[in-house]
């Protein structure tokens, strides 16, 4: 439980470094995300850890901000009532989660996500059990 905390305050920290820098990316939000991916990376899998695998799911991350982004458009222009929108958006996150896992491998995406690829839509509306 120890190390959880450290590692959430080791997080909060580097986040916190990231918003209190007077350089702002170009694309903001997505350069903000990027950077806080970055921060999760350094602390849960090390500051050495492949950046071949880490600019993977960065992209793959991307990705998938841009879907939501053009899902929401849709939403918002009635193309998409909230059903078909919630269905698509669990249907994109697991799929980038289980491309993520297939880069990061199954013990490093837990390590970095703290959930299983195949339960990463159960964040957006867990099931009823």
């Amino acid at each position: 439980m120890a190390q959880k905390s450290g590692q959430s305050a080791q997080l909060a920290s580097k986040v916190h470094d990231i918003y209190a820098s007077t350089t702002r990316p170009q694309d903001a939000d997505l350069g903000f995300a990027r950077q806080e991916l970055r921060a999760l990376f350094d602390v849960r899998l090390g500051e050495d850890y492949d950046r071949h695998k880490f600019n993977e799911v960065a992209d793959l991350q991307l990705s998938l901000r841009k879907h939501k982004r053009e899902l929401a458009a849709q939403l918002e222009s009635r193309q998409l009532n909230q059903e078909q929108f919630t269905d698509e958006l669990r249907r994109a996150l697991t799929e980038t989660a289980l491309q993520c896992e297939a880069v990061l491998g199954s013990r490093d995406f837990v390590q970095l996500f703290g959930i299983e690829a195949k339960h990463a839509a159960d964040l957006l509306n867990p099931p009823v059990r």
